[in-house]
């Protein structure tokens, strides 16, 4: 277990690298230049604080300190006569040493952008980059006997796989990787409405010079044939594999996941056509899985399909309600400029309370019917997962404001809805408290 943590420090270690070094060239620069340059918290042409670069350098190094807390909080036996009890090394002392280690290299990273063409080393990503870490480092302590538990649970299940699976897992990681290269990620809004409107960011069969290419199409679609042909077969035993429909279903959910991340990644066109294409691979992947020989065989979840279906019914409501009576301009010199003015003030005020109110009161809802649907043994990670995926439809729905005619997109809104969601969590969770108690006391 601690190796896959550690695993996975050090990836995220080396993306932080990548991310912030690329293109790696290297040109001289004298040392005291450097040095003022990353002692100044602005960049020299910089008018005001970004507040997507700072949300994106907090994201950054979330998870390094996330894993390499959990990599350096070494496990002992559990001791003869204390069921349940796990002994680890001081959360505070694990917490001191990734601290630590978070600013060595987030200090190397920023000076190192001096001599990179094209980078500006500030003091302040180095405290943005802490933060980061320092928030990686709590979550570990808030989920940590969660997330052990649910990596048991994954390693367990790649132990039990066949050499076949593993192959075909390991093609799956080789076809994400491939998918989001070179992996610039990018919060801004003005540079991901650049990539819509030079035609980077595409609709099925939208004519584009960088719209994929026939060869390139059926590249993506052959490639995409391990997806399916793993989703049949991983997970259910050596002699068992999942139906067509079933796994067909689980692939689209996975490549229509892996394109909607690819959309904030700015050197990396969107193209629908390939998300098609790679559909028709998986698909047939799927139905290729037939003739492993296995044979028992796994229908449709109709329970998933039913929480997928919820969930999705879910987010169109929100974006309806959102962007009501949709008014949608297309004139670009305006959405450029909304984009710019809400870089430079992303915590403005909504327009009205009409934009707040709403989506509040619904989020407010959702956790309350949420709450009591989620696992016991995982409710913290779960209740993570569900702000986090909350926090990212709202984003979505204030992205979609620029383009409506008198749309005045903000954070603020995203924080209000947000705190509405964890209003109703909160009292969905001690409603619960109280009935348990009321039945603990009969």
């Amino acid at each position: 277990m601690t190796l896959a943590y550690a695993t996975a420090a050090a990836a995220f270690v080396a993306y932080a690298v990548w991310g912030s070094l690329f293109p790696f060239d290297f040109h001289f620069v004298p040392f005291d230049a450097a040095l003022r340059q990353f002692s100044s918290p602005w960049a020299p042409d910089a008018d005001s604080l970004s507040f997507t670069d700072l949300v994106s350098n907090v994201l950054l190094f979330l998870p390094i300190g996330l894993f390499m807390s959990a990599a350096l909080q070494r496990r002992r036996p559990l001791r003869e006569g204390t069921p349940g009890r796990r002994g680890t090394a001081s959360f505070s002392a694990t917490a001191l040493v990734t601290c630590a280690a978070a600013i060595v290299l987030s200090g190397s990273i920023e000076f190192a952008q001096a001599f990179v063409s094209g980078r500006t080393p500030s003091i302040l990503d180095v405290a943005a980059e802490v933060v980061g870490a320092l928030s990686g480092i709590a979550i570990w302590g808030h989920v940590r006997a969660e997330c052990d538990a649910l990596l048991c649970a994954a390693l367990g299940l790649i132990g039990r796989s066949t050499t076949v699976e593993r192959i075909l897992l390991a093609c799956c990681a080789a076809f994400a990787i491939a998918w989001w290269l070179p992996a610039d990620f990018t919060l801004r809004p003005a540079e991901i409405g650049d990539k819509y409107l030079h035609k980077r960011l595409l609709l099925p069969f939208t004519p584009s010079p960088d719209a994929a290419t026939p060869s390139e199409l059926a590249t993506i679609a052959a490639a995409a044939i391990p997806i399916g042909l793993a989703a049949a077969l991983c997970g259910g035993g050596p002699q068992s594999r999942r139906s067509v429909g079933s796994a067909a279903l689980i692939a689209a959910a996975a490549l229509a996941a892996l394109e909607i991340v690819q959309i904030p990644i700015f050197s990396r066109a969107t193209d629908g056509t390939e998300l098609l294409a790679a559909l028709a691979g998986s698909t047939a992947g799927s139905a290729a899985a037939r003739f492993a020989g296995r044979m028992r065989v796994v229908g449709i979840d109709w329970q998933a399909i039913r929480i997928a279906a919820a969930v999705a019914a879910s987010v169109a409501v929100v974006f309806v309600i959102e962007w009501w009576p949709f008014q949608i301009t297309m004139d670009a010199p305006r959405v450029l400029l909304q984009t710019v003015l809400w870089s430079r003030a992303p915590l403005r005020w909504p327009a009205s309370v009409s934009d707040v109110l709403p989506g509040a009161v619904l989020a407010a809802v959702a956790g309350v019917l949420v709450r009591p649907r989620l696992d016991p043994r995982f409710v913290r990670l779960q209740t993570m997962l569900v702000l986090g995926f909350a926090g990212a439809v709202f984003v979505v729905c204030e992205v979609g404001r620029v383009m409506l005619v008198g749309g005045r997109p903000t954070l603020m809104s995203v924080l209000l809805k947000l705190s509405a969601l964890v209003f109703g969590l909160s009292m969905a969770s001690l409603a619960m408290s109280g009935r348990l108690h009321q039945h603990e006391a009969r």
